[in-house]
């Protein structure tokens, strides 16, 4: 290539399809050809050969709409590119529309329903937009910024141009007639992520919370929502390991909840068992913790209140410990300044004070910081009121 090129520049006529279907893009004139050498050097970015929109190139594809879409309602479409605006990066001018982003700065997503967001892909970034069935996604360096839900369906014979008047680079492009599952997704942009040295955040999780089960049930679940993590491992407190729960090791993350291994025998009833959740992201290396509980459901005698175990309550909430047997936080509690929440303890007087002991980000066990050193002059809500 050197010695044809010299030191000329060079402008991509065809990119050709590496799917082994045939799908070329290409461009017959000359002035919407995007560069990929300029005077006898290659363009790159992050010290990877890149293609240069400069606002009047595209590449028209030979791949169609039916190509390109599954049953009319599912497609993904993976870009490593950066772009400051202009028109559609990948359209079929039939429905199907990618702006990331318009020139006004937002990112649109549309399948031909419409999602949109304020998004920056002025980096050079990984860009994965997923209809999948009734849901439209969008993907950001493994970090989804917009959900939604999608409608309509998408067909015909319309082919899809791509970098339509982009002002920025590219670096690769597939598409995919199906809506990439997440541990699909996730291996598809690890791979291009260290290739292109590319950050990806620290995984993150959205962790429901896990239902009281029954003392002798030996199998509890903590459900979850979305999740840029592709594996976990679970570290158990002091009190929960005494209880014969064992810590677990990494493991690949399951879809949708996690299984918790719970002892036959030793929890007792009416006592929350406190552990960490460590989610790691294979790519990244990176990992990051969340505290969650196990209940194990009992019938604690609310002796605090000159009651006995003769008069179960149904429910009991108390700024106070109710119960003399009850171990557990009073709540969890959502700190103003950054939405950060922690669990809350009793203090040693069986009340809540500034004394009381919170727990590490997330919930869980009790730590050595008080509730006063953790919330300093914010304000705090609460997100959980615990049953004792």
């Amino acid at each position: 290539l050197a010695a044809w090129i010299g030191s000329s520049s060079g402008t991509v006529s065809v990119w050709y399809d590496q799917s082994g279907l045939g799908r070329n893009a290409f461009q017959t004139t000359v002035s919407a050809q995007p560069r990929v050498i300029l005077n006898g050097a290659i363009e790159t970015q992050n010290g990877k050969a890149t293609l240069v929109f400069s606002g009047g190139q595209s590449f028209q594809t030979t791949a169609t709409t039916n190509q390109c879409v599954g049953s009319g309602t599912n497609i993904s479409s993976n870009f490593v590119f950066q772009n400051s605006g202009g028109d559609r990066f990948l359209t079929n001018y039939s429905g199907y529309d990618i702006y990331a982003p318009f020139s006004n700065g937002v990112t649109y997503f549309r399948s031909p329903s419409e999602i949109n967001t304020v998004i920056g892909w002025s980096t050079y970034s990984i860009g994965t937009f997923i209809r999948n069935g009734s849901q439209a996604a969008i993907w950001r360096n493994s970090s989804n910024p917009l959900s939604g839900g999608a409608s309509g369906s998408l067909s015909g014979s319309s082919t899809m141009v791509i970098g339509l008047n982009a002002n920025g680079k590219m670096g690769e492009m597939t598409i995919f007639p199906s809506g990439l599952s997440s541990a699909e997704r996730t291996a598809l942009e690890c791979s291009q992520a260290n290739y292109y040295t590319i950050p990806v955040l620290t995984p993150q999780i959205a962790l429901g919370y896990a239902n009281a089960i029954p003392l002798g049930t030996t199998t509890a679940s903590l459900p979850y929502s979305y999740t840029t993590a592709t594996n976990y491992s679970i570290t158990w407190s002091a009190a929960a390991a005494s209880a014969g729960f064992v810590n677990a090791g990494s493991t690949t993350l399951p879809a949708g909840s996690i299984p918790v291994a719970v002892p036959a025998t030793g929890p007792v009833g009416g006592q929350n068992y406190s552990g960490v959740l460590t989610i790691t992201n294979n790519c990244s290396g990176l990992s990051t913790n969340y505290g969650f509980n196990i209940y194990i459901i009992g019938n604690n005698a609310l002796d605090n209140l000159n009651l006995t175990a003769a008069t179960p309550s149904a429910v009991a909430y108390g700024l106070r410990r109710l119960s003399s047997v009850y171990t557990g936080a009073a709540l969890q509690i959502r700190r103003s300044s950054d939405g950060e929440q922690r669990d809350v303890y009793f203090d040693s007087a069986g009340g809540l004070s500034l004394t009381s002991l919170v727990s590490a980000a997330g919930g869980g066990e009790a730590t050595a910081t008080t509730l006063a050193a953790w919330i300093g002059s914010s304000s705090g809500t609460v997100s959980v009121w615990y049953d004792q």
